[in-house]
């Protein structure tokens, strides 16, 4: 896996669009789900994919004991809104995640804002 920081390049990061997520335990997995803003569909370059990211789980209740996050795929971008579902965490842990867009030529945007999840 990936090691990520989470400093974009700004001239290709403030072209791309930044996801809107959401995170929920659903049985033993996590779904999450993002879109875009409505006026950033048309105004931005076209999305190509998006990386999805984690975090080391934690306690619940805590947070990360590193702020590394730790690329755990790649999704083809389809009609938004997106939604998969990930079966790769273990139970009773906390987990923070966050998606980045990527256009045809592999430049990245700006992660989204961290959402977190504590499965069952």
């Amino acid at each position: 896996a990936a090691v990520v920081t989470m400093t974009p390049k700004p001239s290709i990061a403030s072209r791309l669009p930044v996801p809107i997520v959401t995170v929920s335990a659903v049985g033993s997995g996590i779904v999450l789900q993002w879109t875009l803003r409505p006026e950033d569909v048309h105004k931005c370059p076209v999305v190509h994919t998006y990386q999805l990211f984690s975090t080391a789980g934690c306690a619940p209740g805590q947070n990360p004991a590193s702020s590394v996050w730790n690329q755990i795929g790649t999704v083809k971008a389809l009609a938004l809104p997106m939604q998969c579902t990930l079966t790769q965490f273990l139970a009773g842990r906390r987990y923070f995640l966050a998606i980045r867009a990527v256009d045809a030529h592999g430049n990245a945007g700006e992660l989204s804002g961290e959402c977190y999840v504590d499965l069952p």
